[in-house]
């Protein structure tokens, strides 16, 4: 997601070749009660001033873990149950 915002509820990601989810360049999305997982990247990519509230959600079994968040990001997470 780039430059704006979105409402994500109740979803599957399905397994991906990169990241489940990628939030960058000023993109603000809620996330709320997903599952991402098994993806060949991480369950979350937030990266180049990406924001975004992201709760509740289940990211198991990616292959470079749970969360990618860089360090010029705001990304708030709560309750979520990570297993890579």
């Amino acid at each position: 997601m780039t430059t704006g915002w979105a409402r994500w509820k109740t979803m599957t990601s399905p397994a991906t070749p990169w990241a489940g989810v990628s939030i960058k360049t000023g993109g603000d999305p809620t996330l709320r009660r997903n599952q991402i997982h098994d993806n060949k990247g991480g369950g979350v990519h937030v990266h180049d001033n990406g924001l975004g509230t992201l709760e509740d959600n289940d990211i198991t079994g990616n292959e470079r873990g749970a969360w990618d968040i860089a360090e010029d990001c705001k990304a708030n997470v709560t309750r979520a149950r990570n297993k890579g």
